[in-house]
């Protein structure tokens, strides 16, 4: 997986004005591989 998609992917998310479904159409970072590295950098809930 391309670590900028991912960074990009995480910035999305915690905007929180995007759904998960679009974070993945806007980035092709899989929801199981956002949620991952939302985890394992102490940024998950």
């Amino acid at each position: 997986m391309n670590p900028d998609a991912v960074r990009k992917a995480i910035k999305l998310y915690r905007t929180q004005q995007y759904s998960i479904k679009e974070i993945e159409e806007l980035t092709g970072v899989k929801k199981s591989t956002l949620y991952r590295n939302l985890l394992e950098h102490g940024t998950g809930e």
